[in-house]
C-alpha cells in the first residue's frame, strides 16, 4: 500500500521584540512523499546569501537570518509542495529597528 498525503505548512517565528544578531524562522511541514520547501521574502523566492542560511530539521526547515541590514525587513513565508499538492504557511513580518533589535508579528 502506498500512502499519499497532501502537504501542510506551518510557520513558527518569535513573537514580539528580540535583541539579537540573528533570528530563526521555522517551517514545519507534513506530507507523503516528503514535501519540498520553498521560502519567500515579500512574495519572491528567497535567494541564498551569506546572511541567510537554511537548515533541514526532521519535520521541516529553519532559516537563520543574520541581522546586519534593514533590507532583511520583510514578510517571510514558506510553501510545501509534493506530487499531491501544495500548502502555503502564514506570513511572519520581520521588522528591523536597529542592527540587533527586531520585532516579528
Amino acid at each position: 500500500i502506498f500512502l499519499v498525503k497532501v502537504p501542510t505548512a506551518v510557520l513558527e517565528a518569535p513573537n514580539g521584540g528580540v535583541e539579537r544578531k540573528f533570528v530563526h524562522i521555522v517551517c514545519r511541514v507534513t506530507g507523503t512523499p516528503n514535501p519540498i520547501i520553498t521560502w519567500y521574502k515579500n512574495g519572491t523566492v528567497l535567494a541564498n546569501s551569506i546572511r541567510i542560511s537554511k537548515m533541514t530539521i526532521p519535520d521541516g526547515e529553519v532559516i537563520k537570518i543574520r541581522l546586519r541590514q534593514v533590507d532583511h525587513e520583510a514578510y517571510y513565508e514558506c510553501i510545501a509542495s509534493n506530487v499531491n499538492g501544495m500548502a502555503r504557511s502564514g506570513k511572519a513580518w520581520l521588522k528591523v529597528y536597529k542592527r540587533e533589535s527586531v520585532v516579528i508579528h
